[in-house]
């Protein structure tokens, strides 16, 4: 038998343990810098327990909601002190757990059915007011609570839209819109119910083509952080397997499956949208966060499984604050906080030899500023293509004629490309992406 190994074969095996060496660094979502979070962005139960001493630890955590509260806003900063409360669902505990001021956590609910008790609780969603809205799966209800000088208070529970004959059924969802009105996934009625800030029914829609929806999202045309006026809502269904977008009167504008979304095994739980209208995933089965254009295709994935930096493990709930970019994701073994950054894929120029022209090829995972620079064999940059420009996120490409900057023909010989890219929001002072590849200008 010949033992020996084909030169391909040698190739293809050089090729994969290049691949396998290459660092880890997605940077579609950053984290903070340490001034800013103290490095407090990945988070498990070793911290949760530190800060509520030792009554804690992370049990199945689910829904998140992140808002900055009126209360909680100190009017005498001229600047906006961007502190904000995040709510989170630990549902194995049966209970929500909360910062109530910079540096402690306090928590409401245990095991129940009665006043102060929650039942597998699941979504939940706040507003600037302090109104919070929490999910009681299993109870079969929506508790409204209020927060106030660092308490939750209970105001009383929502069996359903009054009115409606239907009492909720393991409720999943919550979202709120500007006005206050609550958009509640009502999964096992199948559909979506729709209620005033004083608890009115309004409407429900869905029963005809949702199935058991689970998590949920709204954009109003009142929202203050958002790129335009536009309105509409987010729903995952169908045990996490497809996602709807939809006017708020339930009529459906676009709908994508995972294998549509060429995601295998995609089990859907989390949903939020974002300043740009994109739409963010958490994926429990792939431990991803995947992002979506406004239309609902798939623009890029993050994270894969593991407890390192831009990994996760079943990734369920998520939540974004939509002035400056910061996501918080909750995953089994805890929590994540990211700022949104942008990632350069996909760069390449084409074609492999420019003659008197060509195009350089590049892909963005966020709306970012760009600039891309031509240097010579010597390192030098010879040619400025783009300083500064705004790119949406998506394929992108420039075209080069092959003079640098005063207009002259450069000569044949290899050149590299320099595209460096910086998110919009608050990471843009912090992070920037930096990406080089070869050019041949024949």
């Amino acid at each position: 038998m010949d033992s020996r190994v084909s030169p391909a074969a040698l190739l293809i095996l050089a090729a994969a343990l290049a691949a396998a060496a290459a660092p880890y660094e997605p940077t579609t979502l950053v984290y903070p810098t340490f001034k800013h979070d103290l490095g407090l962005h990945h988070v498990n139960d070793f911290h949760l327990r530190l800060f509520t001493g030792n009554r804690h630890r992370f049990r199945d955590p689910r829904g998140i909601a992140a808002v900055k509260l009126i209360e909680r806003d100190n009017p005498e900063k001229t600047g906006d002190d961007d502190e904000l409360t995040v709510f989170g669902v630990n549902a194995g505990e049966h209970c929500i757990i909360y910062n109530s001021s910079e540096t402690s956590l306090a928590s409401h609910g245990k095991k129940g059915s009665g006043a102060g008790r929650l039942l597998d609780p699941w979504g939940i969603a706040a507003s600037p007011a302090g109104d919070v809205y929490v999910a009681d799966t299993g109870n079969h209800r929506i508790v409204r609570l209020r927060y106030r000088a660092g308490k939750l208070n209970e105001l009383g529970p929502l069996s359903g839209p009054p009115g409606d004959p239907k009492p909720f059924r393991r409720p999943k969802g919550v979202a709120l819109a500007t006005n206050g009105d609550l958009f509640v996934a009502d999964t096992g009625n199948n559909r979506v119910a729709v209620l005033d800030r004083m608890g009115n029914g309004i409407r429900t829609f869905g029963e005809d083509f949702l199935s058991e929806p689970e998590a949920i999202a709204v954009l109003d045309r009142e929202e203050r952080w958002s790129c335009r006026p536009d309105e509409f809502i987010v729903v995952i269904d169908r045990q996490g397997t497809r996602v709807w977008k939809l006017r708020p009167d339930g009529t459906a504008i676009a709908h994508a499956t995972a294998e549509e979304l060429r995601i295998p095994n995609g089990r859907f739980r989390g949903v939020a949208i974002d300043y740009h209208h994109q739409i963010y995933l958490t994926d429990e089965a792939n431990h991803a966060i995947h992002k979506l254009t406004p239309d609902l295709g798939l623009l890029t994935s993050f994270g894969r499984e593991g407890s390192g930096d831009a990994e996760f493990q079943a990734p369920s709930g998520i939540a974004v604050w939509r002035r400056f970019g910061q996501f918080f994701i909750s995953e089994r073994t805890g929590a994540q906080y990211y700022w949104v950054g942008v990632d350069v894929v996909d760069y390449r120029a084409e074609p492999v030899v420019f003659r008197s022209s060509g195009k350089i090829r590049f892909f963005l995972t966020e709306r970012a500023e760009v600039t891309v620079t031509i240097k010579n064999d010597a390192g030098r940059a010879v040619r400025t293509i783009a300083e500064g420009r705004f790119f949406p996120a998506g394929e992108r490409f420039l075209v080069w004629d092959g003079r640098d900057d005063t207009g002259e023909t450069l000569p044949p010989g290899r050149y590299r490309t320099r595209i460096e890219a910086r998110a919009v929001y608050s990471s843009s002072k912090h992070f920037r992406k930096v990406v080089e590849f070869p050019l041949t200008l024949g």
